[in-house]
């Protein structure tokens, strides 16, 4: 049979070990396109994605003023494609519902009321691909609150619970371009 080769396992494991190694090198929107061209898929772009800022309400963060790990709070990147929405805290609750024995339904005072926690971490915004004009949507911050593990565990969650899923209180119509 013409142009059949011999491999052994190790063979296949090597050169797959080799060619998945040399993947992670490529910069990650080659790697977009290529799962893109594998699945004949189209990725829709939100229509903002380059402009400069449109609002003074869209912030990034300027790098070359920081003096500490911790971004200072007017300094945090700021985007959204939704105006803010206006979240009364007397009337405000977290719903939890789901995989879950007992729904849970939480007050922001009783929220508040719980055993709360400080943690460093950074955010950084799920469109930021390192284009010039968005490499300031990312920051790093001290956050104080309630830990999400004990008001799962108090509504107990079922074994088969795979995924947390939040739903905020913003919303708008977004305009999709084929």
């Amino acid at each position: 049979m013409a142009g059949k080769t011999n491999l052994s396992r190790r063979d296949v494991l090597i050169k797959g070990g080799i060619a998945t190694a040399g993947m992670t090198l490529l910069p990650s929107h080659v790697l977009a396109q290529l799962d893109q061209l594998a699945r004949d898929e189209t990725p829709v772009n939100w229509i903002d994605e380059f402009g400069p800022p449109r609002s003074p309400d869209f912030v990034l963060l300027d790098w070359n003023g920081l003096e500490s790990w911790i971004t200072p709070v007017d300094q945090f990147f700021s985007a959204s494609h939704y105006p803010e929405p206006t979240v009364d805290g007397d009337t405000y609750s977290l719903e939890i519902t789901g995989a879950v024995r007992q729904r849970l339904n939480l007050s922001l005072d009783e929220i508040k009321s719980m055993p709360r926690r400080d943690l460093d971490f950074t955010l950084e915004c799920s469109g930021n691909r390192g284009v010039p004009v968005f490499r300031g949507g990312v920051f790093n911050a001290r956050w104080t609150g309630t830990p999400l593990a004990p008001i799962l565990e108090r509504a107990g969650m079922w074994d088969n619970g795979m995924e947390v899923v939040f739903f905020g209180h913003d919303e708008g119509e977004e305009v999709i371009t084929p």
